[in-house]
């Protein structure tokens, strides 16, 4: 913007004064041109006043844009991703209420500058120095008012602190939201695992089995209260053995568990939607039946010398002839769970000879 700071030539008015032939004495002229420089730098300071509130409007300029670049930015972002569209009204409401009051404050202080202008023309082209310039300066000079403009650079800061609030809320939701649909869809799927276990009138007295040659299965760390008892009634017969949980590992109707046979150590698959059967008896003769297949293994160190082991004590021979001798594992883990739990869910078998009742308290 251009300087208020006006340009003065108080000599001359002066001298056109004496020349005029005016009856004026020389006390008088003395008088007259001293008051004349007292209102010239009164004028003069009060341009310069005014000269520093224009240079600080100006200064807030990049502020301004700032501001405004911040609120258009929030918007675009803040588009369908709100809970009501009044925090974005708000702001965009702000930011035309803020442009009118910053348009607003520079015409007023150009039109400010216009009018001193005019007064400083008027000063320097009269004979007579007008008696009330210096009355005139102060009505032109002061700084527009700019209440208006701090209101509305408040109003637009809360309208986008409201907006980010509004913008918090909406996340809220929608993380809220996609909990309730998990959840949702967790529960339909144990729902449906449920309905296809309910087509067996009830849970037989079948129990454990074996896959050696199984791929281990990697489940989430055991966190229910239920799985971790099964998981200390396991450690009593067989402790440092991993145990994972398979929701798809039992048909309908029946209580099992797989043992996984291999380096570094066994690891026992159980399924999670069994929690409530795996400590009553049928489900114990499980657990301890899988426990002994875990120990077998430790015993042995080898699934060859485990089969070995196993035919030779059983006379099961392996079927095919040459492949593991799997019955006969089988049965041996069914003679150990008698020896360690006094009873066998019969499997594979429901008693065991002296001799195989003897292989099976090696394990333990």
């Amino acid at each position: 913007m251009r300087s208020f700071t006006p340009r003065f030539i108080v000599a001359a008015t002066v001298i056109a004064m004496v020349g005029s032939g005016a009856a004026v004495g020389a006390v008088g002229v003395q008088r007259m041109g001293e008051e004349a420089e007292h209102a010239r730098l009164e004028v003069r300071e009060l341009g310069m006043q005014h000269d520093r509130w224009t240079a600080q409007l100006d200064s807030t300029g990049d502020v301004f844009e700032a501001l405004l670049t911040e609120a258009m930015n929030a918007l675009s972002e803040a588009q369908g991703k709100l809970l009501s569209e009044e925090p974005a009204d708000a702001v965009a409401r702000a930011i035309v209420d803020l442009r009118d009051a910053r348009d607003r404050l520079e015409a007023a202080d150009t039109d400010a500058k216009t009018r001193f202008d005019r007064l400083s023309e008027t000063i320097s082209s009269v004979f007579w120095w007008p008696p009330d310039v210096s009355a005139e300066a102060r009505k032109v000079s002061s700084p527009p008012a700019d209440s208006a403009y701090r209101k509305a650079l408040s109003q637009l800061g809360q309208a986008l602190d409201d907006l980010r609030a509004a913008r918090a809320a909406w996340d809220a939701e929608q993380q809220r939201i996609a909990a309730e649909k998990k959840a949702a869809d967790d529960a339909a799927a144990a729902a449906k695992r449920a309905e296809q276990r309910a087509k067996s009138s009830k849970l037989s007295q079948g129990g454990g089995s074996t896959a050696p040659n199984a791929p281990r299965i990697v489940d989430p760390p055991v966190t229910n209260s239920t799985q971790a008892q099964i998981v200390d009634y396991l450690g009593q017969f067989v402790a440092g053995v991993p145990v994972t949980w398979d929701p798809d590992l039992c048909p309908a109707g029946t209580i099992c568990g797989i043992t996984q046979l291999g380096a570094p150590t066994p690891t026992i698959v159980l399924d999670p939607d069994l929690l409530n059967y795996y400590l009553t008896p049928s489900g114990k003769y499980v657990l301890v039946h899988e426990a002994a297949h875990a120990r077998s293994w430790f015993l042995y160190g080898s699934i060859a010398a485990l089969s070995a082991a196993s035919v030779a004590v059983t006379g099961i021979e392996p079927d095919p002839p040459g492949s593991i001798g799997r019955a006969a594992i089988e049965y041996m883990a069914d003679c150990a769970t008698i020896v360690k739990l006094g009873y066998s869910g019969g499997t594979y078998t429901f008693s065991c000879t002296a001799d195989q009742l003897a292989e099976g308290a090696k394990y333990w």
